[in-house]
């Protein structure tokens, strides 16, 4: 799920800490061209809102837009405005950062793992295709040369490829479901 970040507010944070964009990914687990698209665009999954915050030692909620600021255009927006003072600021843990860190580097190799869906639909085709058409091919001709060099070669490379297919496929499936378990552990923990 995506959330509308105040940019602004992570540029402040982040250069009041001395930090570059890098050495904010660093601290924070995510990917620099995450952090260069967040302050250019404003939109962030909850895992990397939930990291950042971490790293920069805010809750995550000062770093959210709310509706009423969304509607607002950008021109309006007051960028010296942290929506508290900075007495209000909650400083979390060290051990919470680290956790959250933990949080958003298994989201994204959650994410990474959904793309291998359509690939292993593509192989698992791939390998059904080629054990029908071995069978097709040697279908006249079952002397035991074809049967040895061709035939069982054939169809062995077919089922791999779909053994392999299905992995991918079944590699996605699970992505899935642990994105929506990630989801809901980084709801908890923000909510508690």
């Amino acid at each position: 799920m995506k959330v509308k970040l105040k940019q602004a507010v992570i540029r402040k944070f982040r250069v009041s800490k001395g930090w570059t964009q890098e050495k904010l990914a660093e601290e924070s687990g995510v990917h620099s061209r995450t952090i260069q698209r967040i302050e250019n665009d404003g939109v962030a999954s909850i895992q990397s809102l939930n990291a950042i915050a971490g790293a920069l030692d805010v809750e995550p909620k000062l770093l959210q837009q709310i509706e009423s600021e969304m509607q607002a255009s950008a021109e309006n927006l007051n960028t010296d405005d942290y929506g508290q003072s900075s007495g209000e600021l909650a400083a979390l843990s060290f051990k919470h950062r680290q956790h959250t860190k933990e949080i958003a580097r298994e989201a994204e190799r959650v994410e990474n793992w959904q793309s291998y869906k359509w690939p292993g639909w593509a192989i698992t085709f791939i390998g059904a295709f080629l054990v029908v058409d071995v069978i097709l091919m040697t279908q006249a001709n079952l002397s035991r040369t074809v049967i040895f060099q061709v035939l069982l070669p054939g169809v062995t490379i077919g089922l791999l490829l779909m053994l392999v297919g299905k992995y991918f496929i079944n590699l996605s499936i699970r992505a899935e479901r642990e994105q929506k378990l990630l989801a809901r552990l980084i709801r908890t923990k923000a909510l508690g």
